[in-house]
């Protein structure tokens, strides 16, 4: 609480990669699998290039807001998974809600970029980014006004 100024928020949950390909996970879980195309424009996209079926989709550097709105039909609220056609640059940012981008901000910052949750522990040569998924951070996320 004392980096988020008194605001909480709801845990993050992170799951392994390859949680699909685990037999410990729900069967329920594993067939609620939705695709998302990330890149396009327009509201839905081929879901591959062999397809004819159609996919919910989203521009890059989505923002918070267009991300509900392009993901608001049925199968999406319904799925228990979204899988990305392509997860870099993906989202952007918000256009809104300032608390929870302050939130979710500090949280990958400690949890993802920090390497708290994965790799190693190993402190090399008085350096902590050594244990860390990302060497290089990426850009940051936008954020409004008031978080």
């Amino acid at each position: 609480p004392h980096k988020f100024g008194g605001k909480f928020t709801a845990p993050l949950p992170v799951r392994a990669h390859r949680f699909l390909a685990d037999p410990r996970t729900d069967a329920a879980i594993t067939r609620s699998v939705l695709d998302v195309v990330v890149g396009a424009g327009a509201a839905t996209a081929p879901c591959s290039t062999s397809s004819t079926e159609q996919c919910p989709a989203l521009p890059r550097q989505a923002s918070n807001v267009q991300v509900l709105q392009r993901l608001q039909g049925a199968a999406a609220r319904e799925a228990r998974v979204l899988r990305l056609s392509d997860a870099v640059g993906a989202f952007g940012g918000w256009e809104d809600r300032p608390d929870e981008s302050l939130l979710f901000n500090t949280m990958m910052e400690y949890y993802l970029y920090r390497g708290n949750w994965c790799c190693t522990s190993r402190f090399l040569d008085n350096n902590a980014d050594n244990g860390r998924v990302y060497i290089q951070q990426p850009p940051p996320l936008k954020r409004p006004r008031g978080g």
